[in-house]
């Protein structure tokens, strides 16, 4: 899906370059199409299923603090955390007991999760912005530039106005998306079982049993 998007965005850079008069009309319907490609990449990989949704999990265990990818919380029991690991995991599935990983709670320091394909809105923004470019760069039409005694001194086409900023708006959207996507929700337990129980319910939505029984 990345590759299809990519492609396209470079297919209509490259159709505005090597086209200055392409009609206004063709340009938006290009962008419009690409749009909702976009909105299908945000939306694939948020669920691997209509119900269930993953969280990828990184732990800080102590007393190294060392940071290791667990892959997917399973369930959170009252004093242990049992995880699977990503390859192990099919959507939708109960994990057999083989694939079933046991952390003791008081073991872990710090918990991360981010929701799977959230990275993906840093992809979406960049690409968003930089089609807003083009409308932009394009709708403002070609123009002649001029010296100072009114002689001519090099043309713009429409074609390169959207290039250049599609460029703009691409790198606005990254920036914007990329803090987005690289967000992680943090908790921090310290390997306090009190303290792990009395977030327990905040915890419930980063495990597949709160969604599979």
């Amino acid at each position: 899906m990345f590759c299809l998007l990519l492609t396209l965005f470079l297919r209509l850079l490259i159709f505005t370059i090597i086209n200055p008069g392409l009609p206004l009309k063709t340009i938006h319907l290009l962008v419009l199409q690409a749009f909702s490609l976009i909105f299908s990449l945000v939306c694939i990989g948020q669920n691997d299923s209509v119900h269930i949704k993953l969280y990828d999990s990184w732990f800080d265990f102590k007393p190294t603090k060392e940071r290791q990818r667990v892959g997917y919380v399973y369930e959170f029991a009252d004093t242990s955390i049992t995880v699977v690991a990503k390859e192990k995991y099919r959507s939708g599935l109960v994990p057999g007991s083989d694939d079933l990983h046991l952390i003791l709670a008081e073991d872990v320091n710090k918990m991360l999760f981010r929701r799977k394909g959230q990275k993906k809105i840093a992809i979406a923004t960049g690409l968003g912005g930089a089609m807003i470019g083009c409308i932009y760069g394009a709708t403002r039409g070609g123009e002649t530039v001029t010296d100072s005694y009114g002689y001519e001194m090099f043309y713009i086409s429409a074609g390169f106005k959207a290039f250049w900023w599609g460029l703009v708006g691409g790198g606005i959207g990254i920036a914007v998306g990329l803090p987005l996507g690289a967000a992680k929700k943090k908790f921090i337990i310290n390997g306090d079982i009190g303290h792990y129980r009395q977030i327990q319910p905040d915890l419930l939505k980063y495990s597949i049993r709160s969604y599979v029984h």
